[in-house]
Formats: structure tokens, sequence, C-alpha cells
């Protein structure tokens, strides 16, 4: 098998360890770390999308008050090539988060 075809085969796995640090993020403050080792473990998976790794990523970081972690999350998800024509929810989501990354943006 070649990587693409590996890493096609794994995309579960990644949104196996997106589930667990979404999981991990609402059970509150005691499991902040575990939920961001997780999200952090779907990038060392070949995957053919980061974003939603990184916008996950950046929730964590926005839960436990780090805005530096969260600019760099939200700045990776703004540098990946942006989706044609996204389903109208993904596109308000994106907007949000543009929101957000500026006043972030404003702070630095």
């Amino acid at each position: 098998t070649t990587s693409k075809e590996w890493g096609a085969d794994m995309e579960w796995m990644v949104e196996a360890h997106r589930t667990l640090a979404e999981s991990l993020l609402v059970q509150g403050p005691d499991y902040y770390e575990e939920a961001l080792a997780s999200v952090k473990i779907s990038f060392d998976i070949p995957s053919k999308d980061y974003s939603m790794s990184y916008e996950l990523l950046a929730r964590i970081y926005q839960a436990r008050n780090d805005n530096e972690g969260e600019y760099g999350a939200l700045k990776a998800y703004f540098d990946l090539p942006e989706p044609s024509n996204p389903p109208r929810e993904l596109a308000n989501q994106r907007r949000g988060l543009g929101f957000r990354f500026q006043k972030l943006q404003r702070e630095f």
C-alpha cells in the first residue's frame, strides 16, 4: 500500500481521536490536558483535512484561557486552503472563527 492509501484507511482514526478530545473537553477543566493530547495525536496520522482538528484545538485552548495557543491553532486553520462552496454550516463556522481570530490578532 502507498502512503496515500494508508492515509485514506486511517481517516477513521483521526476522527476517533477528535471525538475522544471533544468528549474530554465537555467533561471540564480536569480533562483539558487529555483532550489536548488526543487532538494532537490526530495531527500525527495522515489525513486529507486537518481543519476540524485545528478548530477543536482552538476550542480546547480557548477553554484553557490560553490565547496564544488558540491564536496559533486558528492561524494554522486559516493557513489551510479554503474549501470551495462549503455547506452553509461550515461557512458560518468559518466566519465565526474568523471573528475570534481577528480579536486575538489585535491582542498580539
